[in-house]
């Protein structure tokens, strides 16, 4: 036959379910707010902040590289795009149209 647990063995067991109930409970609602939607959302966002704020740091230092040849080809295409506005002042002028 089994002997009985002595009152002390029962209060130290008692106390330790107490403690590992409390363990569980905590990490579980710690989990839940992990898992919350509006959490995944604040995490998500900085996440893509911090992409994106890698990304423009890049993009900055690549413009100061080639800044003589994002010069060269945005003028190139300010000249582009307004050729024929320019040709038909010059086309005026010597028309003698004004």
């Amino acid at each position: 036959m089994t002997d009985k647990p002595s009152r002390n063995d029962v209060i130290e067991q008692d106390g330790r379910r107490r403690s590992a109930r409390s363990t569980l409970v905590d990490n579980g609602q710690a989990a839940r707010l992990k898992i919350a939607p509006a959490a995944l959302l604040a995490r998500w966002k900085n996440r893509q902040s911090t992409k994106l704020s890698a990304m423009v740091d890049g993009g900055k230092s690549a413009a100061k590289k080639n800044a003589p040849i994002i010069g060269i080809t945005a003028a190139g295409a300010l000249l582009f795009t307004v050729r024929k506005p320019i040709l038909k002042a010059i086309r005026n002028l010597r028309d003698g149209k004004s």
